[in-house]
């Protein structure tokens, strides 16, 4: 029995349901990033007139499937290395971490023509001689799961410590009006361990002049831990895609919240800016070379 397949010229926020519905289209596959634009129009009785029961891609956020009263979502992730499908995932806020045993690592195709990438994502000699793990950073937050090996054989605690995805962060930040588009990652600073959180936002046009600082805070605690609060905000023109849509976090996050660093690694940031929580703060705030400079010489701790 054959099988269908409706291609159009090019993607249309406007044109989509539309030809979903003369076509009778019963599957769609997406890119969480394409996907995310059928948000933007404004709801609409027809957004549910249609015969699409599935939807297949990677990355996809759940006000996408029920808004549109999509049955069923299939998931995979981390394509670079593998393919991982989960069908419809529902996960609580107790959350996953997925870490794999690789039975060598050869055995994951890893970045193009980018070793030291791929080396990062392998941890050696994790938990015992000789294992060689991938970590997916599976997103989802909370306990922790092994793939391919039992977790008493790694020495891996049955729960381990909490903690918040950057897509989650990103999926409660799109909620707050005004905000068209947000990639969540993490920069170091000076005289720190770790990663401070930091959102690169998109506001549209018409929310700019309202948009509400100390409103924004509010709303993200209300939905997440108070740790997942981003502590910068960089608002943005224009925001970093790669070439299947997808956001890229890389450059923003090499040029991490040094003022004197915009522009070079994203191009199309120069001109950005940035807000923060200030050490005793609860709204966001104006960040410049001002703060950068007492950050660095330690004259504010956070």
């Amino acid at each position: 029995m054959g099988v269908s397949v409706a291609i159009a010229p090019k993607f249309s926020v406007s044109r989509f349901w539309t030809d979903a519905r003369d076509l009778e289209s019963t599957i769609f596959i997406y890119v969480r990033e394409t996907a995310h634009y059928l948000l933007v129009p404004p709801p609409s009785p027809q957004d549910r007139n249609h015969k699409v029961r599935c939807m297949y891609g990677n990355g996809l956020r759940p006000d996408i499937r029920e808004r549109f009263r999509v049955a069923e979502v299939g998931e995979f992730f981390k394509r670079s290395f593998h393919v991982w499908n989960f069908w419809s995932p529902r996960f609580d806020h107790a959350g996953y971490t997925i870490i794999v045993n690789v039975p060598g690592e050869k055995a994951f195709q890893g970045y193009w023509r980018n070793d030291e990438a791929t080396n990062k994502k392998f941890l050696r000699d994790a938990f015992k001689k000789g294992i060689s793990i991938i970590d997916l950073e599976m997103l989802c937050v909370g306990r922790v799961m092994a793939v391919g090996t039992s977790s008493t054989d790694l020495g891996i605690p049955s729960a381990g410590r909490a903690r918040t995805s950057t897509a989650e962060v990103s999926e409660v930040l799109g909620h707050f009006p005004g905000i068209t588009e947000a990639n969540v990652y993490g920069v170091r600073l000076p005289n720190y361990e770790g990663r401070a959180g930091c959102a690169a936002i998109q506001i549209s046009p018409d929310a700019r002049q309202t948009f509400d600082n100390t409103a924004l805070p509010r709303f993200v605690r209300s939905k997440l831990p108070k740790y997942a609060i981003p502590l910068f905000l960089r608002i943005v023109e224009n925001p970093t895609h790669i070439h299947n849509h997808k956001q890229n976090k890389v450059p923003l996050r090499d040029e991490s919240v040094g003022i004197a660093l915009l522009g070079t690694k994203a191009p199309e940031g120069k001109d950005d800016h940035f807000l923060w929580i200030a050490p005793g703060d609860k709204s966001y705030s104006p960040y410049g070379q001002r703060e950068w400079e007492q950050l660095s010489t330690g004259s504010i701790r956070l």
